[in-house]
């Protein structure tokens, strides 16, 4: 079974991948394709974001409907499954990649926190 070979991350990007391709993204330069991609992620992130901008507007229902956030969460999903797909990343190559970068961060992070810590223990 492909999905077990592949995993969960695996199956998530075959079926992408049979979606992209009957959307027609792979008939499009590979440059465009992931361009359109990277412009579709930043569309569906602020439609997500747009769930929580209803304080000055009043006539809007002012409870998130999380539901709804979810969905758009998907959406975006889909796109960075797509992206991922036109650059010939697999699971592998993601977790990796993920790892990589998530270690930097985590150092960047503890080191910032660090400093921190040493001005707020000088202005004591």
């Amino acid at each position: 079974n492909q999905v077990e070979f592949a995993g969960e991350l695996g199956a998530l990007l075959m079926w992408q991948d049979k979606l992209s391709a009957t959307l027609g993204v792979y008939n499009l330069p590979k440059e465009e394709a992931i361009k359109a991609m990277i412009e579709c992620l930043a569309v569906e992130s602020a439609e997500t974001l747009a769930h929580f901008l209803t304080k000055t507007k009043p006539w809007k229902p002012q409870t998130v409907n999380m539901d709804e956030v979810k969905e758009e969460a998907i959406d975006i999903l889909h796109f960075l499954l797509a992206f991922f797909n036109l650059m010939e990343m697999g699971p592998q190559d993601i977790v990796e990649e993920y790892r990589r970068k998530n270690l930097i961060n985590y150092e960047r992070v503890s080191a910032k926190m660090a400093a921190l810590k040493a001005s707020q223990n000088e202005a004591n």
